[in-house]
């Protein structure tokens, strides 16, 4: 959202159902404009971003949106070694743009000059985004990558390479590779993830002997690391769950804590309704009671079509039988249960506005342009498919809620339980949101699955935390920061 239009949402001068309103004003400048196409148009996807150069104009839409407006950089890449793109185009561009200082020169070779735009050329043209060390050592063991060329070498590379080294393949490889950990200032020593399945907690500590020099034991004996998994847990919540609004929605928040995509579980019964709804007279069936709006259409169906989805979820019916007429209420009202702030409504509104954009953008433009097609006696109104798209999301967030845990699906129940269970939620996020070694990835699937038919002990998502933190520390293991032979020295 914009500036203005935050500061236009936090003015506590006006009534929230203003802002609320004016929340659905403002979706035009982020969704799509989707009408029922009957003839090929051209729609302009960036129309919200027009008045930004088309540079940041993407870059601003992939921000709000996630949707990429380029190919991925592999494609540009057969594109070069196709000569689709020719090395004369990249030169061109990087002139162009001053900044970058391309005919920089960065030192003196046998060769001539190397100048800034050929550092820059070579990074476009080849992958070289860090690789974690499990990819590493897997590319080392299975791909022989200390001993022979890789694919992505050419022919010609190859030979300079060799004629320089004046050595065979395996040797010259070698070389070249000590070369590189020596510039670097980094030591390599080959260690496989599964050398650690039996490191226990005590052994972790002495890992950890940086940390415990600066830490101090806990009068009743609490080993560093359980106040160490505790405080990563605690932040991660804290940045986790101040994300729900700008960035997540309650689905997205549970996405990221239990792997669970609910929007895939809730777009086919939202899809169908919403179909039906907006036909334009060619769908043999149309919702009954669409000439009263989408949410009391919906609403008075929803006992019926939802029985067979929460029949295992008590009182939903009653839920939904106990819920206002008005639509705005029910916004007001399932936002207020959601635990989340005011101030982060609008927001929250759009971003779940964005998860159907297609759906979204098509349901907007009906509802600004009131008895199209001749359609006056259907009632759009945007307010309408925000109440029913809260509605569902609550009842599929409670399904699953008291499925794992048997609490109410709101952001305060959940952050709570959540604090109260560190080692597992510290378990399922990293699970869920970071790469792991395969023999963790089974253990942990193995404790999801039972927590999805039991609760889980709690000494048991400690021990796995144990583990974890106990990878986080050896040389193999994935550093987000710093220097390290996997992210600084290779490739």
């Amino acid at each position: 959202m914009t500036d203005s239009t935050s500061q236009q949402h936090h003015d506590n001068s006006k009534d929230i159902r203003d802002i609320l309103r004016e929340t659905i004003a403002h979706f035009e400048h982020v969704l799509p404009g989707q009408a029922a196409i009957r003839d090929f148009v051209h729609h302009n996807t960036l129309h919200g971003f027009e008045h930004l150069p088309f540079p940041q104009a993407v870059k601003a839409a992939y921000d709000v949106t996630g949707a990429f407006a380029y190919l991925p950089e592999e494609q540009f890449r057969q594109y070069y070694q196709q000569g689709r793109i020719q090395r004369e185009d990249l030169e061109a561009v990087i002139s162009e743009e001053t900044d970058l200082n391309g005919d920089e020169t960065l030192c003196m070779t046998k060769q001539g000059a190397l100048l800034r735009k050929d550092v820059l050329i070579a990074s476009l043209t080849h992958s070289l985004n860090a690789v974690t060390a499990s990819q590493l050592n897997w590319q080392i063991d299975e791909q022989d990558a200390l001993e022979k060329f890789q694919s992505d070498v050419s022919e010609e590379q190859r030979k300079q390479l060799l004629n320089a080294a004046g050595c065979n393949e395996s040797r010259a490889i070698s070389d070249l590779w000590a070369a590189c950990l020596h510039i670097s200032g980094q030591a390599h020593f080959l260690l496989h993830p599964e050398e650690l399945v039996d490191m226990s907690p005590a052994q972790a500590e002495e890992m950890l002997s940086d940390v415990l020099a600066k830490e101090e034991r806990s009068s009743h004996g609490e080993l560093v690391m359980d106040s160490l998994i505790a405080r990563e847990a605690d932040q991660t919540l804290d940045s986790l769950f101040a994300k729900v609004g700008p960035e997540l929605t309650l689905t997205g928040l549970l996405e990221k804590i239990t792997g669970t995509q609910l929007i895939d579980e809730l777009r086919p019964l939202l899809v169908r309704q919403l179909a039906s709804f907006l036909d334009q007279g060619l769908a043999p069936w149309n919702l009954p009671d669409r000439d009263k709006g989408f949410y009391t259409a919906w609403r008075s169906c929803a006992k019926d079509d939802l029985s067979w989805v929460f029949e295992d979820l008590p009182d939903w019916a009653d839920s939904i039988e106990a819920l206002p007429d008005d639509p705005l209420d029910v916004v007001i009202i399932g936002l207020k249960w959601l635990g989340l702030d005011e101030e982060q409504w609008p927001a929250y509104l759009e971003r779940l506005a964005l998860e159907l954009p297609g759906w979204s953008g098509m349901f907007l433009w009906r509802h600004q342009r009131p008895g199209y097609d001749g359609l006056a006696q259907v009632q759009v109104d945007m307010m309408d498919y925000l109440a029913v798209r809260l509605v569902l999301e609550r009842l599929f967030a409670q399904r699953l809620c008291r499925q794992l845990w048997m609490i109410e699906a709101s952001l305060d129940i959940i952050r709570w339980y959540m604090r109260h269970h560190r080692p597992e939620f510290l378990v399922r996020y990293i699970t869920y949101n970071e790469r792991l070694p395969e023999y963790l990835i089974t253990l942990s699937q193995r404790y999801l699955k039972c927590s999805d038919l039991c609760i889980a002990d709690e000494e048991q998502w400690l021990h796995l935390a144990h583990m974890i933190w106990t990878w986080r520390q050896t040389p193999a293991a994935d550093r987000p920061f710093g220097y390290s032979v996997y992210r600084t020295t290779w490739p």
